[in-house]
């Protein structure tokens, strides 16, 4: 125990050094009692630069080690003290956000008893814990370690009536709250992001309009409105070589998937005209 609270100890100094750009001499980190599902500590220490410098009593808040259906978790409550300090509420400052394990957790409730409930991360499976209320009414979570970056969550349940439902969201691990999928926190673009999101968007559309396989194979986990597989084809680059955006090609595309999108799902023509011959559309 010892040796954790040394790590932790040193943990905590690193990173309040990192994040105040200057030396800081840490005197006190005190686990607070009570009855908090969370562990949080008192911080007493010297910061010697930036705008927090001299002697400070800080509270480090941590997330709850087992999964709570509603709770806050840090990120939303540290944008939550941001937004009432910003309207002039008097309550101490939440100062940084520091990285941790990451709580992935999906809840369901349905009509049949549940039978399965799967977690995958980035197309890998997660040994997840499932549990709940009731046999209709689970929530599956896991905890992970996870460097910094853009990460793919699948949930896929079943129950004992046969039904299944998968479902996906994306998430984004970085200290910055304002950090996200496709911009920096400082508004800068993630040219390597949007250019992956691009594409495989323009190739689920043509594979799914045109049975234009990106890779020249069959994709049945895709439905298509195609009969036939044919082959790749070249897609205009959104950005230079040095990582500069193509304003024309970017506007293009999008234009194009805006378009293709609400013909195809409510028969709303670009121009007026139709346009069934070229793209399928659901609408009567």
């Amino acid at each position: 125990m010892a040796g954790e609270q040394t790590a932790l100890f040193e943990r905590v100094r690193a990173t309040l050094e990192e994040r105040s750009g200057g030396t800081v001499r840490l005197f006190t980190l005190r686990a607070l009692s009570g009855g908090a599902c969370q562990e949080n500590f008192v911080v007493e220490a010297r910061f010697e630069a930036g705008p927090l410098a001299g002697d400070r009593r800080m509270v480090l808040r941590s997330d709850a080690h087992r999964f709570l259906p509603g709770s806050l978790r840090r990120r939303d409550e540290l944008q939550m003290v941001e937004a009432a300090v910003e309207a002039g509420v008097r309550t101490p400052a939440a100062r940084w956000l520091s990285p941790g394990p990451v709580r992935i957790a999906a809840h369901v409730t349905s009509g049949a008893p549940i039978t399965s409930f799967q977690l995958w991360l980035n197309g890998q499976p997660l040994d997840t814990e499932v549990g709940g209320p009731s046999d209709t009414d689970q929530t599956a979570f896991t905890e992970r370690t996870l460097a910094a970056g853009s990460y793919a969550v699948s949930a896929r349940v079943q129950n004992a009536r046969g039904e299944a439902l998968t479902v996906t969201w994306g998430f984004v691990v970085s200290p910055l709250a304002a950090e996200g999928h496709w911009f920096t926190a400082d508004g800068r673009m993630k040219v390597d992001t949007v250019s992956r999101s691009l594409k495989a968007l323009v190739e689920a559309f043509r594979w799914h309009f045109y049975g234009q396989s990106w890779d020249g194979r069959p994709h049945p986990e895709l439905p298509t409105h195609a009969t036939v597989v044919t082959g790749p084809q070249p897609i205009d680059p959104w950005f230079t070589a040095d990582g500069r955006p193509i304003p024309q090609n970017i506007s293009a595309t999008l234009r194009s998937l805006v378009e293709a999108f609400r013909w195809h799902f409510w028969g709303y023509s670009w121009d007026g005209q139709q346009h069934s011959t070229d793209i399928p559309t659901h609408a009567e």
